[in-house]
Order: structure tokens, then C-alpha cells, then sequence
């Protein structure tokens, strides 16, 4: 993507993935940049007061990224209460391009789109279902489910909108996802078998990414801030996301399994602004104790989930991210596990495909965004062996298990107050 000048604002965010962004632009520079966008990739901006809305081109999957892909402008400083630090990513220890022994044989596509592009997956907390976004039928995005093990496909959304970024309750029964459906991004819930679905934000803002409380009770969200220009990280509640809080500036919140802690993604405040993972505690209505956990000054470390017992994370990390052309995808992602505190990374994939969007399924797998079928569909891979290679004892992944977290699971605070 290029800008016309050395201040230009751009927050481009592709299926729940990745997001660039500058500082202020023209209708022209916007209009260019969807000019240049790949088919049907959402692109969010925030530009001149007469020009605030939404573009959107027709998705093809993950044609997402520039070379600025893992930035994020910052306007003003940001004090870090508390903060606390474990290591950083060193690259030359990261070997993209070289995954684990045997890696390839354990890999397994689960979609098989010929037409658009399948992304967003998510995994029920019984590792029975598969829930993810799919251009494949039409050229805006739905929700579809299918069975883990199987091949029929459910679709749950038929809004002529884009409908992406789904989300499962704790319990299974309902599905929390990002819609532009109201004209800007909001947050909309639905039964997890589909039918009419509720709006749980409404204003003028972008809101994108919903992540359940463990209770169930609460939703985590991202908002692009439309006097800041800042992605924003709020909570609100559930059944009708009347009283909502702001927490702190991130992107693509990921609520713990059991405890209140909040993983997510921040650019640095100088230098490359490469994006990092973070968490912070929910505490009292408040975030507290922001932590990174995993961060480079080589590569963008994006898209944080959770293992099902809570002790790991997948992540994507691009390396590498100025050797893109601009407007150009990368051309280096790999999926990594590591603990929760960051230490003791291992790569799940590995080679020459762009491979984003991590999540948790049975039996310790990761379900991913691959493009090394020639399009981009989801994908899974054993983790097991890369994860006793690398020291780790393995996660209890009985479905539905809590692990080491049985008599820790915590209720989301009730005191949630609106603050606009």
C-alpha cells in the first residue's frame, strides 16, 4: 500500500488477522489503496471527517499484507503501569523456512475451497465443530460450521454484509461475530445454530474481534477509536452490550480459558512498530499488569490464542515484514506454540507458505490460514512432536478440560460501567 505522503493513516484489518496504519489520509489515498486491494479483502479506514466509512473489495483470502503489515500508528504516549517483560524473539533462532523433523506429515487440509477463500476458524471448546469465514459461496463473507472430523458444511449467516471473525461461548451454545452488516463494523451474537442475530454494538466506531468472558457473561472486543485514529481493546456485556468499558490499546483481544486474563496484540510506541503479544489482568473492571510476552524487532508477532488448558499460545509471527513490495502479502509466516510466559518457543510449520490465523483443536492440534494449497484454506497440524522436541509437557486437551485450572476458573467482574 502506498501513501501519498509521510503522515498518511491507513488501518487495513484482514479476516481477524493483521492490520497497517499511518496517520491521517485523503478520499483519494483510500480510494487508491482499495483500487490496489486484492479481491474481496475488508479494508477499514479512518480518514478525513468527510470520507469516515468503510471500503470493502471482494475477499481472496489473505492478500493482506504490505510491508508496513504489523504496524500500527500511536498517537501520544501510553503509560505502562507495572509492566513486565519476558524474552524477545531472537530470528536468527527462529529458522522460518525450517520447521520440526517430520512436520509435513502431520499436516492435514480441513477446507477445500476452489473459489474465495476460507479464514477466521475457530474451535468449539468440546473439540466437536469448526466454526470460520468463508468467501467461497458468495463474494461477502459468511459464518459456516462443520463438524471437526467431517465434511458437511452449515451455513449460519446469509447477510448480504460481510459477516467474519466468530467467536464460541465457553458453553458451545452461541456464536459472538463481526459484522458490517449496520453500515460500520459491530458485534453481533447468534445461536451457535445459526437464526436471527443480536446486535451488541452500535455506535459510529469500527468494532471487530469479540472474545467470550470464561463465564460466558462478558465480550472483549477491538474499536478503531474515530477521534484517535487507535485501536482500542473494550468489554461489555453479552446478552445486550448496554454498559461497556474501555481496557487499553490493543488489537484482537483473546479471553484466557478460565482465569481473567486478556492476551492480545500492540504495535511498540517507536521504531519499527512491529506489532507484539501482550495480556493484561481484568481486575475490578480495569486491565492491569500489561505484560509482554512475545515481541521482535525482526518480525510481527500477531494473532495470540490460547492452548484449551490455558498454559500455551499459538501465535504468527511474519518475519521480515519491510521485504514486502508494497501492497504485496508476506512472504514469510509461520504458526509457533510457546508457553504462556513466552519462553520455550517451537514452529509448527515452517517452509514457503504464508500460514496465519492459529487456533486450538482436540488432541492438541492447531488449526490454521494456509495458502500451500494455492488458495487459502484452513488447515491442521499435529503439535505433539514439535512440543516434546522442545521440553514441553504437554496440554491437558481432554475436551472441555480445565487442566491445572480446575479450581481457578473466575467470574468476570459484574462492575462494568459505560464510558464513551
Amino acid at each position: 500500500m502506498r501513501c501519498s505522503s509521510s503522515s498518511c493513516s491507513v488501518a487495513l484489518v484482514a479476516w481477524g488477522a493483521l492490520l497497517i496504519g499511518c496517520a491521517s489520509r485523503t478520499v483519494d489515498t483510500a480510494q487508491e489503496s482499495l483500487a490496489q486491494a486484492p479481491a474481496h479483502e475488508p479494508i477499514i479506514t479512518e480518514q478525513t471527517p468527510e470520507h469516515e466509512q468503510l471500503l470493502s473489495a471482494e475477499p481472496e483470502a489473505i492478500r493482506t499484507i504490505a510491508a508496513q503489515v504489523a504496524r500500527e500508528p500511536r498517537a501520544g504516549n501510553q503509560a505502562s503501569q507495572d509492566l513486565s517483560l519476558y524474552g524477545e524473539f531472537n530470528m536468527d533462532d527462529m529458522h522460518f523456512g525450517e520447521p520440526f523433523a517430520g512436520s509435513s506429515e502431520n499436516l492435514s487440509q480441513v477446507s477445500f475451497s476452489r473459489e474465495g477463500s476460507d479464514f477466521d476458524p475457530v474451535v468449539s471448546r468440546d473439540g466437536a465443530h469448526i466454526y470460520f469465514a468463508s468467501t467461497a459461496h458468495s463474494p461477502s463473507s459468511d459464518i459456516f460450521v462443520k463438524a471437526v472430523h467431517g465434511t458437511a458444511l452449515t451455513q449460519l449467516t446469509t447477510d448480504p454484509a460481510n459477516d467474519m471473525m466468530p467467536a464460541v461461548s465457553p458453553d458451545g451454545s452461541r456464536v459472538a461475530f463481526a459484522s458490517n452488516r449496520s453500515g460500520s463494523w459491530d458485534v453481533f451474537v447468534m445461536s451457535a445454530s445459526g437464526g436471527q442475530a443480536v446486535q451488541i454494538t452500535s455506535d459510529i466506531a469500527q468494532e471487530l474481534h469479540p472474545t467470550w468472558s470464561p463465564d460466558g457473561r462478558h465480550i472483549a472486543f477491538c474499536r478503531l477509536n474515530p477521534n484517535s485514529d487507535r485501536w482500542e481493546i473494550w468489554v461489555t456485556d453479552a446478552e445486550s452490550g448496554a454498559m461497556r468499558r474501555f481496557l487499553t490499546y490493543g488489537l484482537f483481544p483473546e479471553w484466557h480459558p478460565f482465569e481473567n486474563k486478556i492476551a492480545f496484540q500492540r504495535s511498540r510506541e517507536r521504531g519499527d512498530r512491529f506489532f507484539s503479544v501482550w495480556t493484561v489482568d481484568y481486575s475490578d473492571g480495569e486491565a492491569i499488569s500489561p505484560t509482554i510476552i512475545a515481541s521482535s524487532n525482526q518480525a510481527a508477532i500477531l494473532n495470540p490464542k490460547w492452548s484449551h488448558d490455558g498454559n500455551y499460545m499459538a501465535i504468527a509471527a511474519i518475519g521480515a515484514p519491510n521485504e514486502a513490495a508494497p501492497g504485496q502479502r508476506p512472504t514469510r509466516s509461520d504458526i509457533w506454540i510457546m508457553r504462556a510466559d513466552g519462553g520455550a518457543r517451537a514452529n509448527i510449520t515452517g517452509g514457503q507458505h504464508v500460514n496465519l490465523m492459529p487456533c486450538w483443536g482436540p488432541g492438541n492440534s492447531i488449526f490454521f490460514v494456509s495458502d500451500r494449497s494455492g488458495r487459502d484454506n484452513i488447515w491442521a497440524s499435529s503439535t505433539e512432536q514439535a512440543m516434546l522436541a522442545a521440553g514441553f509437557d504437554l496440554p491437558q486437551h481432554t475436551p472441555g478440560s480445565r487442566g491445572q485450572h480446575s479450581s481457578q476458573v473466575a467470574d468476570a467482574p459484574t462492575d462494568i460501567t459505560d464510558r464513551d
